[in-house]
């Protein structure tokens, strides 16, 4: 194999078979998963997350064995090691992937707690950013995969430092004021969580509390809380389809 070869990546479209991914005598869609990570036991754990959750999963040691990962196995999302090993960086890989196989879901793995520590600067859009720190059970795992996924969602992001007065929120309160950044209405965060406008609107309240929103008419406390979050951890990715 060439040091070119993880660059020939053909472009490829989603499956158009719904029964490719059936195995067999099961009645549901078994989405793929290629993991992208040179260390042999986390690359082994994070295999096992996948599959206890219904994933099918492909492991490919270096970013050099992507090309015929992808060939072969046509994955729906890929996990991505920011320094998988010999070849190109993650993120040259993700960019790659993102323009030859942009239906593929990306989900980046660092292990630095400090995002200033990492290579995350120009993942594609729409990309999750997971600390493997954080994977401590499968829920987490797959709730990055799942973000990326399933359209609507925005992507977990674990390279937004958590400082000044976004560090007193809630996982729960980051999320729907993260959500709001996006310019989603409490109707669609709410359908997005499954919940109510009401409990929404609660949840707000809560944020607004946390973040010492001046309570004045002339301060529009939404606006605010938006603002702050902009301010500290940017623009969100990319709005809601």
């Amino acid at each position: 194999m060439s040091s070119d070869r993880w660059t020939d990546i053909r472009p490829v479209s989603p499956a158009t078979d719904p029964f490719r991914a059936y195995p067999e005598g099961a009645g549901t869609w078994s989405r793929r998963v290629m993991v992208v990570e040179d260390e042999p036991l986390l690359a082994a754990l994070l295999s096992e997350f996948l599959t206890g959750a219904g994933f099918e999963v492909r492991t490919c040691a270096s970013a050099a064995d992507v090309a015929d990962c992808v060939e072969d196995f046509d994955p729906d999302a890929a996990l991505i090691d920011i320094n998988p090993g010999r070849g190109p960086s993650g993120v040259q890989v993700g960019q790659l992937l993102h323009r030859t196989s942009p239906h593929i879901g990306l989900v980046f793995l660092t292990k630095y707690a400090d995002p200033r520590m990492t290579t995350g600067q120009g993942v594609p859009a729409g990309s999750a950013f997971l600390h493997k720190g954080a994977i401590t059970d499968a829920s987490v795992l797959i709730e990055a995969v799942e973000t990326v996924l399933r359209d609507g969602l925005p992507p977990l992001r674990h390279d937004i430092e958590l400082k000044g007065s976004l560090a007193q929120l809630t996982a729960t309160q980051l999320e729907i004021l993260r959500m709001a950044a996006l310019g989603w209405t409490n109707a669609a965060i709410a359908r997005s969580r499954a919940t109510n406008e009401r409990a929404v609107e609660k949840r707000l309240q809560a944020v607004f509390t946390s973040l010492a929103v001046p309570s004045s008419p002339d301060i529009n406390p939404r606006v605010e809380a938006v603002r702050r979050y902009i301010a500290e951890a940017g623009f969100p990715d990319e709005a809601p389809a």
